[in-house]
């Protein structure tokens, strides 16, 4: 019988289904033995991709913050920490953060901010959305929205956005309203912020085009470059980052390359690209979290929500650094790294298990080094994050078992989106069902239960000594049993609540979802103001508010919140105070159709006709029309 310790994070975690072979295997075969199907390949995976962490004690508790950005300057690291407001502070907070490379010296330092908002409330913001060091400066975006302003204006002149200018000890030197794209009040999207090699800064904006527009340390705009007038591969921008010796890295997708993505440098000064590196299928199928320019080895070092990769120069396929799983590190998201060399490295990111912020030093660990322990396999397309910070925890505590955890949709392409569906069927096939199993709605639960490869979790919950039944409710386990066993749980359920005006729901206690569904369909006047907008569009905002106050009475408000609601369901949009039509009248109406179909007769048209014929009879008319319909989608 397989230890307590093991049985509890599967019961507590509420989210496994096990194999009968997860408590045969016994706790006398080490990491060279085979356990299951799985253990013997993966035996070895238990040891790859080690780093040790050596987690940094910080000075102060910051609450609810996140890292925004970080640089290595010398022997120095610095970072800047966005502490966000809440009804009691309102107002997002900056703190500086310095320490040395080794981890010693840390200290925070206020940074401060200016506010020309004298009130804040539901209606009103001000944040910050873009930092980057460079020089002896840090420079940020700081944003004031209004949401009332917002709604009036159909967008435009909504933000502002205001360049700002600290030291390093965190004194605010200058400020400078932007204009972005020429246009005062544009709302053209700010993307990142990049340190120039004169010590200025440079601002990544996307609009109508990606333009990148560069101020001197003083805050005096230089020049505005359009990216797409250097280079067509540069208008399908993924990502932009600075590079070695001042020039900068970007990764694009060429579409006339069958979408792959690829890596480019990018050399501002000489307006200039050198010459692209085609990326693997991995890199966009997984994304990442953050990335840098590599070391010697390799061009760029990447985090995904499983570990750090990093792809080696002149090669196209990626190399896994490190396994967060293996490295006992409890996060999918590492958002910051600083490369110290090609064996260790800084990383700020969020602890998953204690949710808060974390910074440590990794190093490389050899294989030989990690203590040998029965290893368990944890499968799944799909492995929930709570699932992994329970398996860290569990590691780190038990001296005798270790569960390695592979995900498989990280097989999958962006040809493929299956592959990684296909993969792992293809393994179950070949070696049976893992120690441990992740399962959804792709998996044929029921056949294996048919085939008694899955154990009856009631019993593993009797058999062990820490848990009882009445920690859980019967009633949730009630719905997933099968024949009266208990072979799979769910990880959480919940209970929702909906609030509704009582001018619309009445003063019901209970609602069904027929009689919820009616209150999303169009209403008279929305459909009358739908057909106008469709007569009219694209029409300004004001000019549709003035035809509705001639054709309904209505007021210029009661036409703001209804074209509101309407671009909320995505039938209408309005760009910057100009409504244009995201459906058509005969979109909007198939997709009505679709819907009640769908949700009538299960999707079913033979069950719709039927019911159709039984209520009213088709002309002989109706019926060629139909059969000729039939005809022309066959072919």
């Amino acid at each position: 019988m397989i230890r307590h310790g093991l049985r509890r994070i599967i019961c507590a975690s509420l989210v496994l289904t096990t194999l009968l072979g997860l408590t045969a295997c016994g706790g006398e075969k080490s990491v060279e033995g085979e356990v299951s199907g799985w253990g013997e390949d993966n035996a070895a995976l238990a040891k790859e991709f080690v780093y040790t962490e050596q987690m940094l004690e910080l000075p102060e508790t910051l609450g609810n913050a996140s890292v925004q950005q970080v640089t290595r300057m010398d022997s120095n690291i610095y970072a800047v920490w966005e502490i966000y407001g809440n009804e009691e502070m309102p107002e997002s907070k900056l703190r500086l953060m310095l320490m040395q490379e080794d981890g010693s010296n840390i200290q925070f330092k206020d940074v401060q901010i200016s506010s020309e908002i004298e009130s804040f409330d539901e209606h009103t913001y001000m944040g910050f959305t873009n930092f980057a060091f460079s020089g002896d400066k840090l420079f940020g975006i700081k944003e004031h929205y209004s949401l009332a302003d917002a709604e009036l204006a159909g967008g435009a002149d909504a933000i502002e956005r205001i360049l700002c200018c600290w030291n390093l000890e965190g004194s605010l030197v200058w400020e400078k309203n932007l204009e972005l794209g020429g246009v005062e009040g544009s709302n053209t999207d700010v993307w990142k912020l990049l340190s120039n090699a004169d010590g200025g800064v440079s601002i990544v904006s996307g609009g109508n085009s990606v333009e990148i527009e560069t101020f001197t340390t003083e805050g005096e705009f230089k020049e505005r470059i359009s990216l797409s007038t250097i280079d067509r591969t540069l208008s399908g921008l993924n990502d932009l980052f600075v590079g070695k010796e001042g020039t900068l890295l970007y990764t694009y997708v060429d579409e006339k390359k069958d979408s792959t993505m690829w890596l480019n440098v990018l050399d501002l000064s000489k307006k200039s690209i050198g010459e692209a590196k085609q990326l693997p299928d991995s890199f966009r199928a997984q994304g990442y979290r953050s990335i840098v320019a590599g070391e010697e080895q390799t061009d760029v070092v990447y985090t995904t929500t499983t570990g750090v990769y990093a792809i080696g120069k002149g090669e196209i396929t990626e190399c896994q650094w490190m396994n967060f799983i293996n490295s006992n590190v409890p996060t999918t998201n590492m958002n910051h790294i600083i490369l110290l060399d090609e064996t260790q490295f800084i990383g700020f990111y969020f602890d998953d298990y204690n949710h808060t912020q974390k910074v440590s030093i990794f190093t490389k660990t050899n294989s030989d080094e990690v203590t040998d322990k029965t290893v368990l396999v944890l499968a799944g397309y799909y492995v929930p994050q709570e699932v992994k910070s329970r398996v860290v925890q569990f590691n780190k505590t038990n001296p005798e078992y270790r569960i390695v955890i592979k995900e498989y949709h990280t097989y999958d392409t962006m040809e493929d989106g299956m592959a990684g569906y296909n993969r792992l069927n293809m393994d179950i096939l070949e070696r049976g069902l893992p120690d441990i199993f992740i399962v959804d709605s792709y998996f044929p639960v029921s056949s294996y239960i048919s085939k008694g490869l899955l154990a009856d979790i009631d019993e593993l919950i009797v058999a062990d000594e820490e848990l009882s039944k009445t920690e859980f409710m019967d009633n949730v386990f009630d719905a997933y049993r099968v024949d009266g066993k208990l072979y799979y749980v769910t990880p959480s359920f919940s209970v929702k609540t909906l609030v509704g005006k009582t001018s619309l729901v009445g003063e019901r206690t209970s609602w069904t979802m027929e009689e919820m569904m009616e209150l999303y369909k169009l209403g008279e006047m929305e459909l009358k103001f739908a057909e106008l907008i469709w007569e009219k569009a694209p029409i300004g905002s004001g000019e549709l508010a003035k035809l509705c106050a001639g054709a309904f009475d209505w007021k210029r408000t009661t036409a703001y919140t209804m074209l509101k609601r309407l671009c909320e369901r995505g039938i209408f949009e309005n760009r910057n105070g100009t409504v244009v039509v995201l459906q058509t009248k005969e979109e909007f109406q198939g997709a009505q159709s679709e819907q009640f179909v769908n949700e009538t007769f299960q999707g079913s048209l033979p069950q719709f006709l039927t019911a159709f014929t039984r209520r009213r009879k088709m002309s002989k008319e109706e019926v060629e029309e139909l059969k000729k319909l039939i005809e022309e989608y066959e072919e």
